[in-house]
């Protein structure tokens, strides 16, 4: 039998893709929960690496990257605190953007209850930092 350009090696990225599959089998939702295939950090992988990375770990699961733990935190609110506070800073600031473009007065009406009479460029503030939140929450995603 032939073996194709990488030898008897795997990709993790199919290996994560089989853990997707046994977890949709076994009707578990939660991505944290668990992944089968032991703690490997190598971008190709033989059998015997992952048999080894079972005994040795004692649980199976794989390693993410940097890039990939960001993502995570950023997508799901319950993996971390820190992705908990990042859920709720974007739905607050979500909200209070939403409510302003409803009701444009409503932010004018805040400014006058803490005093603030430069209304104009506080309202091009609260504008900035809104954009600025989504767009940061986007390019993270990216």
């Amino acid at each position: 039998a032939k073996t194709s350009g990488s030898g008897s090696r795997v990709s993790v990225v199919a290996l994560r893709n089989m853990s997707a599959r046994l977890m949709e089998t076994m009707q578990l939702t939660d991505p944290m929960t668990i992944d089968f295939f032991g703690d490997i950090s190598k971008k190709k992988c033989a059998w015997n690496d992952v048999c080894k990375s079972l005994l040795a770990v004692g649980h199976p699961r794989v390693s993410l990257t940097p890039m990939e733990r960001l993502f995570v935190t950023l997508e799901a609110e319950d993996s971390s605190h820190i992705a908990k506070v990042w859920f709720y800073i974007v739905m607050t600031v979500t909200i209070a953007n939403v409510s302003v473009f409803i009701r444009p007065k409503l932010l004018l009406d805040a400014l006058d209850v803490i005093h603030i009479s430069d209304t104009d460029a506080w309202s091009l503030y609260f504008k900035d930092a809104c954009m600025t939140v989504f767009t940061l929450d986007y390019l993270l995603k990216m």
